[in-house]
């Protein structure tokens, strides 16, 4: 009897992120082993998929340092690769980046960071309303000299 295979991820590049379900995308995000495999997973499949928006609020709220890291890398994902979305989509993510800054995770804080950067180097725009989001957060002046 040969072992079960649980890799989710074998394979992956014949995965069409439009076939994957909701149900589908979260057992996947729950078997990520590393930060090197949600990022690829995230950037390569999940950006793709018509619950990436969803899954970026869901998982960001999540016990699982590796979930919420996806959360942010798909953030990232979106503002660096989908240009038919909205400003206003991004300025939805604000308030969870915001609250993402206090991550202490260190996984998760450096996609928190990679996130803002993404978000800002979209348009004029969203640069100047990044920046402005920051001014008002004193306790992240650190923040602002990474974006």
């Amino acid at each position: 009897m040969q072992p079960k295979d649980d890799n989710p991820l074998r394979g992956y590049t014949d995965i069409d992120a439009e076939d994957l379900s909701e149900a589908q995308l979260d057992r996947i995000a729950e078997r990520f082993a590393t930060p090197q495999e949600c990022d690829r997973i995230c950037r390569e499949i999940f950006v793709a998929n018509r619950w990436a928006l969803h899954k970026t609020i869901e998982w960001s709220t999540e016990a699982s340092p590796l979930m919420r890291r996806a959360a942010f890398v798909l953030m990232a994902a979106l503002a660096e690769g989908e240009n038919s979305l909205r400003n206003q989509i991004f300025y939805a993510f604000l308030p969870i980046l915001e609250r993402g800054l206090a991550e202490e995770d260190p996984l998760v804080s450096e996609a928190v960071i990679a996130a803002w950067r993404a978000i800002a180097r979209r348009n004029g725009t969203l640069r100047l309303r990044v920046e402005a989001q920051l001014a008002g957060m004193k306790d992240h002046a650190d923040i602002r000299k990474k974006i």
